[in-house]
């Protein structure tokens, strides 16, 4: 007989060992669902760093099979994406349907509470306000009449219209007394940290142009920065974008980004107008979209040449502009995060986003292409703040940034629906005040959108360049098949570039952040039906990469607007690494010291070798990748780099022997805007039509201190004859070539005086002798 205690002791051992036997079951089911989770998520990368790293002949090893499908075999990608497709798609599928949906870091409404005033402004404000609304209602369609009669475009009265409608608004719903104690408060550190900025800026242009000085800004920039580190006058974000100026302006004047092929318009255009035309002219055409190219806005011209007026007509003040806007986007794009965000992935976005080697290699060129970027983060953060504060003005102020991107590098038009999804998603139009907010961005728009209704070419140059160019090379393949295939180019990009152009190489983002952003793109969608703000960020992301990436006319995603997507394939990076902390730490009610300090360091590790990744990707790996690639110009900038630093007293001429058919005029530009040779004198040319030296030239071509350079593609038997009667006069011949075994790029001929000037065997890493 079973006594009934013992039938009571037995159920509990069996049921202890039921729940011992789930508890290991759970906790193999966990690191099953990490190995297989790390395995797949590494994967992409790694092949990726395989083949375009180490030079691996893995691209094809799946050719066999990829090739079974004649879509995926006419496609530029690789072979082994037949293992980084599925992975991609399994890691996804694996992290919805197994990893926790609720998550503190996403919000479904902003962040912050509203702060408007609570006492009302007068009743004579609100009507001085009605006034001015009044005031530029009239005066837009006054001056958009009087462009039609005139035939000239409106000017700088526009602007102060649309300055006067958005004063009015905000006069209508705000006291100025409230705004002025607002700036009493924050003027101490406004000012800190906009001397810490001015500093920072002297220090740089002081480092690119080599001065003796720049120990005393560095001296000056290292106080400053402690001040305000030690003082907290600064939040966080402002030292990122500090860092993100080193890193963005480093090796600025490098002989390796000199040249891309198109960009000196931009300068030449900007100088021009600059030094030729007053401030009424260039402020008067602040609105003519038909500037450089005839398809680039005046006013993006505009950006440049403040900055060149500032810090000078050289390269740093002309490349810079772009960059510095690209930093301070991250403010924007910082405020924006914070409003839906915790702190902590807001700032890890900013930091992956202003460390990407993208920006460190392209923001070098001197386009106006990052200005897109800068739009795109002005638009987001005023869509942010008109749903946190509410008043006219916010909504106003976001239709204005909607207008503004229609006058800066055209791919900023890509971000104007990108506003209206926001309004849709936040504030949909199912109500009166909802209509009322809407018809004023509307309202804010449509004030800078009036020059555009007189510039018809400006819609049409906008042709070329998208999937509507009838010579686009879409042509070659149905339109379905083109998007299709463009879509999924744009969507992995963050792993792999499809065209390795304009010094970014490998992949978009560094192989640790491509790791962590499959997690984070599952994390926000795992939100999106508790998340306004992850439906927003989700939706935008398929949106973008169809505008950005698909809607082109070329055979893969240009570099030239891939740009536009890293702020989410940053803050998917971001998340993912924010996931990983949090599941290191375990969750609130059992998070042990050991594993809170274990996810710290581990971030902090992560985040080093990150931006340690995009260094190498921007300033070795670009390099590896690009070698044979640079031009005549490129390479005739690296000699005179090489000559200012062993000779920096040296008056050398550089005299060009060429045809009818080419001239060195882009040299000559070159030359203004490195400083490099010192004088427009030191560049010569002849033109020669018969196998002979002009006679007024052999005294000048005799001299020791003149470098004879023949045109490259020459013909021969113009060639041949004029490098013997050179040689003749005493020079030898020197071969200009990017490394060792790559092709020749021009020759140099050169008195035995200067023969150190030439590379052994084309190599200018080897020693001088």
């Amino acid at each position: 007989m079973i006594h009934p205690g013992e039938t009571a002791s037995s159920a509990a051992k069996e049921g202890k060992a039921r729940g011992s036997r789930r508890r290991v079951l759970a906790a193999a089911l966990k690191v099953l669902f990490w190995a297989t989770g790390v395995g797949l998520s590494i994967i992409p990368p790694l092949l990726v760093v395989l083949e375009r790293w180490h030079y691996l002949a893995v691209r094809d090893i799946l050719r066999h099979y990829w090739c079974r499908v004649p879509l995926l075999c006419r496609s530029v990608l690789p072979s082994y994406f037949l293992w980084i497709i599925p992975a991609f798609g399994i890691f996804i599928l694996l992290f919805l349907a197994a990893a926790r949906r609720r998550s503190a870091e996403f919000s479904s409404a902003p962040g912050e509470a509203d702060t408007r005033p609570a006492e009302l402004p007068s009743a004579g404000q609100r009507g001085l306000a009605l006034g001015l609304i009044g005031l530029s209602a009239l005066t837009a369609p006054s001056s958009a009449l009087l462009a039609a009669v005139s035939g000239r475009l409106p000017g700088v009265e526009l602007a102060l219209a649309a300055a006067a409608f958005l004063f009015g608004c905000w006069l209508y719903q705000c006291r100025p007394s409230a705004a002025l104690s607002v700036l009493k408060r924050s003027a101490p550190r406004v000012i800190a940290m906009g001397f810490g900025q001015l500093i920072l800026i002297l220090f740089l242009r002081s480092a690119a142009h080599g001065e003796a000085v720049v120990w005393l800004y560095g001296l000056l920039l290292a106080a400053a920065l402690a001040v305000l580190l030690r003082f907290r006058l600064a939040p966080p974000v402002y030292h990122v974008v500090c860092a993100s100026l080193l890193l963005l302006t480093y090796r600025i004047g490098h002989w390796q980004f000199s040249v891309i092929g198109d960009e000196y318009s931009f300068y030449s255009y900007a100088v021009q107008r600059l030094n030729h035309n007053s401030l009424d002219q260039n402020l008067s055409l602040m609105f003519d979209g038909l500037a450089v190219y005839g398809s680039h806005p005046f006013f993006s011209s505009l950006l440049q040449m403040a900055s060149m007026a500032l810090l000078g007509e050289d390269n740093f003040g002309w490349r810079f502009s772009s960059i510095y806007l690209a930093a301070a986007s991250l403010f924007c794009f910082h405020a924006f995060f914070r409003t839906f965000l915790s702190k902590r992935i807001a700032l890890l976005a900013v930091i992956f986003l202003g460390a990407a080697q993208y920006l460190m290699t392209f923001g070098k060129i001197g386009y106006n292409n990052l200005q897109a970027l800068f739009a795109l983060g002005l638009l987001l953060w005023a869509g942010g703040r008109a749903l946190r504060l509410g008043p006219m003005a916010a909504y106003a102020g976001l239709g204005a940034s909607m207008g503004l991107c229609f006058y800066l590098y055209p791919a900023a038009i890509y971000a104007v629906p990108l506003a209206w999804l926001f309004l849709l998603v936040f504030d949909p139009p199912v109500n009166r005040r909802a209509l009322r907010r809407w018809g004023l961005a509307l309202a804010g728009l449509a004030l800078l959108f009036i020059p555009l209704l007189f510039q018809p070419e400006y819609w049409q140059v906008k042709i070329p360049g998208t999937f509507l160019n009838p010579a686009g090379v879409i042509r070659r393949a149905p339109l379905p098949e083109h998007l299709l295939t463009n879509f999924t180019y744009a969507l992995f990009s963050y792993v792999y570039a499809p065209d390795e152009t304009h010094y970014v190489v490998s992949s978009f983002i560094d192989p640790l952040s491509a790791a962590l952003l499959p997690a984070g793109l599952a994390w926000t969608l795992l939100q999106v039906r508790r998340s306004r703000f992850a439906l927003f960020w989700s939706l935008g992301f398929f949106y973008m990469l169809f505008a950005v990436g698909a809607t082109h006319d070329r055979l893969t995603p240009s570099v030239t607007r891939m740009f536009m997507l890293l702020p989410w394939f940053c803050l998917y990076a971001a998340a993912g690494l924010a996931w990983l902390a949090a599941e290191l730490r375990g969750p609130p009610a059992r998070a042990a010291h050991w594993r809170a300090s274990l996810a710290a360091g581990l971030s902090a590790l992560l985040i080093l070798a990150m931006i340690a990744l995009n260094l190498y990707m921007a300033y070795s790996l670009s390099r590896q990748r690009t070698i044979g690639v640079p031009s005549l110009e490129v390479l005739f900038l690296r000699l005179l780099q090489r000559e200012e630093q062993l000779r920096p007293d040296a008056r050398l001429t550089y005299f060009f022997i060429t045809e009818e058919n080419w001239g060195i005029d882009g040299l000559r530009v070159q030359r203004d805007v490195y400083n490099l040779p010192r004088s427009q004198e030191q560049l010569m040319r002849t033109v020669i039509d018969a196998p002979a030296l002009p006679l007024e030239s052999i005294g000048i071509l005799a001299s020791e201190d003149t470098l004879v350079i023949l045109q490259p593609w020459m013909k021969e038997e113009l060639r041949l004859p004029i490098e013997t009667q050179v040689s003749i006069l005493n020079k030898q011949r020197c071969d200009i070539r990017d490394a060792p075994e790559t092709d020749i790029r021009f020759t140099l001929w050169l008195n035995e005086k200067w023969w150190y000037l030439c590379p052994r065997d084309g190599n200018w890493a080897l020693p001088v002798h």
